[in-house]
């Protein structure tokens, strides 16, 4: 008895999940990076996946979001914020002087330039090594039962 009842429970649960239909928008999807889509979609010009329609065509997009239009600015707008309560600032200007020293006159050194060899060291020639390639056997191992 029990177990024919996971029988008839098991049959609905697949009745009722053979039911389900996934919503297939027309293109919410970016395409991959090969322009991969999902199934019954295709890349469009847009670098959206778009649904293949039963005609072949792609279908339309129609963005889920519709921002509205923007407001005109106003002309003369002024910021909606308390104005500040500190006192002024009573600081002075700055009145230093412009820097007038003297750009230094350093003389050139008067040294020579280094006149150094280059190095006559020889390019090493190494040759490739010739040393046979393994020629080893494969292992006559018996696979073990599980």
């Amino acid at each position: 008895m029990r177990t024919l009842s996971l029988v008839l429970l098991a049959l609905s649960l697949a009745l009722v999940a053979g039911c389900f239909d996934a919503p297939q928008p027309n293109c919410v999807f970016l395409c991959g990076a090969s322009q991969d889509c999902p199934e019954d979609y295709q890349c469009g010009p847009d670098n959206r996946c778009h649904r293949v329609l039963a005609n072949g065509q792609l279908a339309q997009c129609q963005d889920e979001i519709q921002l509205p239009d923007a407001p005109e600015p106003i002309a003369d707008a002024s910021i909606d914020g308390p104005v500040p309560d500190g006192p002024e600032v009573d600081a002075p200007d700055v009145d230093a002087a412009d820097i007038d020293a003297p750009i230094p006159d350093a003389p050139s050194p008067d040294a020579p330039t280094p006149d150094a060899p280059s190095p006559d060291a020889p390019v090493p020639d190494a040759a490739l090594p010739d040393a046979p390639t393994p020629d080893a056997a494969m292992i006559d191992a018996d696979v073990p039962d599980a």
